[in-house]
């Protein structure tokens, strides 16, 4: 029993079963298909008996009966599937972050008909829109970007849903790793610092000073379809705070902050603004008046 080899997975319905006969010669040797005897050759010879035939889809079982005066033999029944599609093979980070912009693609053969209308599934949540890319030769890739939602976990599961001839079908499940993506604070001797804020007298002197500090943030690694966020309030005055990306791969990261600054000697100021940052620390200065020197007056 030399092909299709037990367990077989094919979109293409036509096989060419072949087996030898090794032993004793044979008066006739049959194909069985599904338990049913499909077509006789009665070459008789010792060698290579090979059968052609177009099969329907499924699953089937298929085995060869060789026969001669002395009685019948059979091989050893294997099991095959004609299917719409093959999945070849799946390109996609084992590992990732929250908020991270991932790409995933899988390869597949069909069974001589287009797929249309590729879904991604990820983690439950369906992203439609998935892009088909014809290779040739029946040979599609099927491609879909999304940012990783916040779902940290080890095991978090994807697959392509999409039509062939208005038969949905699905690719096999696959794994991905989702790891946090934590931006916060910089405790002592934590690294990288991306982003430091220090303060300054706005005086001539224009000397370094202790501030408190309101803030709130916005972050994400990818397209900004998916963010994560930080609050962050320190009411004991200091020189600076820096602000760290502690899980995240190095990557460069997008945030947004709104933030309240002020001192014992000044009035409160806002601040808002966008930052691309990376693990070069970026360092914004801010500046405090103090009350004695000037206090701000609204107009009207």
């Amino acid at each position: 029993m030399n092909s299709p080899i037990n367990l077989f997975n094919t979109s293409n319905p036509t096989i060419n079963f072949n087996g030898t006969i090794s032993v004793s010669t044979p008066d006739n040797v049959t194909l069985f298909i599904d338990d049913v005897g499909n077509e006789t050759n009665s070459t008789g010879i010792l060698g290579d008996y090979i059968f052609t035939k177009i099969i329907s889809q499924g699953s089937h079982t298929w085995n060869y009966e060789s026969c001669n005066i002395n009685g019948c033999d059979n091989g050893t029944e294997r099991t095959f599937t004609i299917t719409l599609f093959v999945e070849n093979e799946v390109f996609f980070n084992a590992s990732t972050f929250e908020t991270a912009s991932e790409t995933f693609t899988t390869n597949i053969t069909t069974n001589g008909t287009a797929p249309t209308s590729a879904s991604l599934i990820y983690n439950g949540t369906e992203f439609t829109g998935a892009t088909i890319t014809s290779l040739g030769g029946n040979n599609y890739n099927l491609s879909r970007t999304i940012d990783i939602p916040l779902i940290n976990g080890d095991n978090t599961p994807f697959h392509f849903n999409f039509s062939i001839a208005s038969t949905e079908v699905s690719t096999n499940n696959r794994d991905q790793s989702v790891n946090l993506t934590t931006f916060e604070f910089c405790e002592t001797g934590q690294q990288p610092t991306y982003i430091n804020f220090t303060f300054t007298n706005e005086t001539i002197a224009e000397e370094a000073i202790n501030a408190e500090i309101d803030t709130t943030w916005n972050f994400w690694l990818g397209s900004g379809s998916i963010i994560d966020s930080l609050s962050f309030t320190n009411t004991t005055e200091n020189l600076n705070y820096g602000f760290c990306l502690t899980s995240g791969g190095n990557r460069t990261l997008s945030a947004n902050v709104t933030m309240t600054y002020n001192n014992n000697l000044s009035q409160q100021r806002n601040f808002a603004d966008s930052f691309n940052l990376t693990n070069t620390t970026t360092t914004q200065n801010l500046f405090l008046l103090p009350t004695a020197d000037g206090i701000f007056v609204t107009f009207q």
